[in-house]
């Protein structure tokens, strides 16, 4: 006759061996899931501050019969001000993707108009090669912050109104904005 007196600890200790397994793997998965979120973030802050870099850039280049008139805030790019017909040079008013709020906006020397945006997001980029040739400078970038949309043509004007942009990635591209 076979007694089951001394196998419980075996039992015990296999369901806890089984429980660690589970929650390992549950963790890995989470850690996983976590990164897919943040690169899926990335991209979409790539393709935001891209269009409201290009849609600044065509406001300037378009408006008041070709003088250079930037926008005095985003919302200017949804909808022109001063103009009978709607012209729109973003589809809407994007919010930054990685705060899921305001982007930190880039304004000129007067401070009245706005000349690109940046993410206020102090997190470590996963994303550190492999940019389209527009956004080359993001390379290597320690934070997101630092992923400043703004075209070559305007950002002499922002690091002349504000010093503090000297040491900033800005977009820098051969072919313009």
């Amino acid at each position: 006759m076979l007694s089951l007196k001394n196998e419980g600890g075996f039992t015990y200790l296999a369901t806890m061996f089984a429980v660690f397994l589970v929650g390992l793997s549950s963790m890995v998965a989470a850690q996983q899931w976590q990164t897919q979120v943040q690169r899926e973030k990335e991209a979409e802050l790539l393709f935001r501050g891209d269009a409201i870099r290009r849609a600044i850039y065509t406001y300037c280049r378009t408006a008041r019969a070709g003088m250079t008139f930037c926008p005095k805030s985003l919302h200017d790019l949804v909808k022109a001000p001063g103009t009978v017909a709607v012209r729109r040079y973003l589809r809407k008013n994007y919010k930054d993707p990685m705060t899921n709020g305001d982007w930190e906006l880039i304004k000129s020397r007067n401070g009245r108009t706005v000349l690109g945006v940046r993410s206020k997001s102090t997190v470590r980029p996963l994303k550190q090669s492999s940019f389209p040739r527009a956004l080359g400078n993001f390379a290597g970038s320690q934070r997101y912050s630092d992923w400043v949309f703004i075209c070559p043509q305007l950002q002499t004007f922002s690091q002349t109104a504000n010093p503090s942009m000297q040491g900033l990635t800005a977009v820098v591209s051969a072919q313009g904005c």
